[in-house]
């Protein structure tokens, strides 16, 4: 009897039921069950109970309802791993896309956005489990987050994120690069004044001094200077 008939759901827009795909047993009775297709994105739902398309508890899968961005796309998500990532990807789509969010400002409101393909949360489920220092994610979860800033990119996405350590996501997001130039002209780029300073013998301070004016140069000669964040300045990833 509803085959064919144009229905909505309470939250995705309208459906049309396509066809009766047969009674199926669901806890501890048989239950009707139909294939409906969503008019505005055209997504086909292929196995739904009778009581969710008479109550309108439909979904679709492909509409935009995370902030009028985000959609779950056809990936079902089943182990742990996923269900970590399904909350890194809500936590991001939040930060970039409401405005009420605390870190909006840092992100959204700073021009920060996520690619259109990120948008489905199934590409990015697939794609996060390729990016650069995912075994050590998955190995160490709470030690790495999701970086952009690796790239110096202002977009989250496949081409423009990597897993990095807490520390080193800091690093990369608040630094100003420097390079230091030896008395011999040998130049090197560096993120950390602490890094450089260990790297040459000498103290923090004394790359912090000339690095701000106060001393054109340390007694050993060294010159540093603060280059443009175009640069690539960051450590290499394996």
């Amino acid at each position: 009897e509803l085959v064919g008939n144009i229905l909505e759901s309470n939250n995705f827009g309208k459906f049309k039921v396509l066809e009766y795909v047969g009674k199926k047993w669901t806890d501890t009775y048989n239950q009707k069950h139909y294939k409906i297709q969503f008019i505005e994105t055209g997504y086909i739902a292929e196995d739904v109970r009778l009581e969710y398309i008479k109550r309108g508890k439909v979904r679709d899968r492909f509409k935009p309802s995370l902030y009028k961005v985000g959609y779950l796309g056809d990936y079902n998500v089943e182990t742990e791993i996923d269900k970590k990532l399904r909350d890194t990807w809500r936590k991001m789509i939040e930060r970039c896309y409401d405005e009420s969010h605390r870190q909006y400002k840092d992100y959204g409101g700073n021009g920060v956005f996520v690619d259109t393909s990120w948008h489905n949360m199934s590409t990015f489920i697939t794609d996060a489990k390729t990016l650069i220092n995912w075994d050590e994610k998955s190995k160490n979860w709470n030690d790495y987050s999701l970086d952009k800033d690796y790239y110096a990119s202002n977009c989250y996405s496949k081409d423009t994120c990597v897993w990095l350590t807490i520390g080193d996501n800091a690093l990369y997001s608040k630094s100003k690069p420097f390079k230091s130039i030896d008395k011999c002209g040998n130049e090197m780029i560096w993120i950390s004044q602490v890094d450089c300073a260990k790297h040459f013998n000498i103290k923090q301070q004394s790359v912090s001094e000339v690095l701000t004016g106060r001393n054109k140069k340390t007694r050993d000669g060294m010159y540093f200077e603060f280059i443009d964040k175009s640069v690539n300045y960051r450590y290499e990833l394996k």
